[in-house]
C-alpha cells in the first residue's frame, strides 16, 4: 500500500470511528488485493492499481457507524469522490454476488474476493465456507458460497496463480 493511500484512508477511519479490528482486517484485505493486482499486471491485464489499493483498504470504513448496510452507505459516501471506488465498496458484501450488480470488473472482483478470503485479520482462509457459514445457514448463503468459489477459481486461472501461491505469499508477510 502506498503511504498516500494510508493517509487518505486514515482520515475516513478517524472520521467514522472505524475500530482497530476492522482496520487490521482491511490491511490484510489490502495485502491480498495487491497480490492479485500484481499478478494481473504480470499477465498484462489492464487494471487500475490505485483503485484496487484504495478500495481494498477503505471497503469497511463505515462499520464504525453501523454493521448493517455498511457497504451501501459507505459506497454512497465514497462515490462522491470517485464513482468506481463507491461502487466497489457498495458491492463488496456477500449478497451482491447474487444480484444483477455482481462484481464484474477486475478491480471489483479482486476487492470482493480478497475480502471474502480474510476472516477478521487472520489472513487467507482457503475454505471460504469457514467465514460464510458462521451465521445460521440460509439458502442464499449456500448459493453465494458456490458463486464465490467459482469466481475465485476463475480469478486464479485468469491471473495464472493458485491458492497455494497466495498462501505462500501470505506466510512470507
Amino acid at each position: 500500500m502506498k503511504r498516500s493511500t494510508w493517509q487518505w484512508a486514515s482520515q475516513y477511519f478517524r472520521e467514522y470511528g472505524t475500530s482497530v479490528e476492522v482496520i487490521k482486517h482491511s490491511l490484510k484485505v489490502n495485502e491480498i488485493a495487491n497480490f492479485f493486482a500484481q499478478k494481473a499486471i504480470e499477465k498484462k491485464i489492464i487494471i487500475d492499481l490505485d483503485l484496487v489499493d484504495k478500495a481494498s483498504i477503505i471497503h469497511d470504513f463505515y462499520r464504525g457507524v453501523t454493521d448493517k448496510d455498511h457497504q451501501k452507505k459507505g459506497g454512497e459516501i465514497l462515490a462522491k469522490e470517485d464513482f468506481r471506488l463507491g461502487r466497489i465498496v457498495a458491492i463488496h458484501g456477500l449478497k451482491s454476488i447474487l444480484d444483477k450488480n455482481a462484481p464484474y470488473t477486475i478491480e471489483e472482483k479482486i476487492v470482493f474476493l480478497a475480502d471474502k478470503l480474510v476472516l477478521h485479520d487472520s489472513g487467507v482462509i482457503l475454505d471460504v465456507g469457514i467465514k460464510i457459514d458462521q451465521k445460521p445457514a440460509r439458502q442464499w448463503r449456500e448459493e453465494a458460497k458456490v458463486k464465490v468459489l467459482k469466481m475465485l477459481d476463475e480469478l486464479f486461472f485468469e491471473l495464472g496463480t493458485s491458492a497455494g501461491e497466495l498462501w505462500r505469499a501470505q506466510k512470507k508477510n
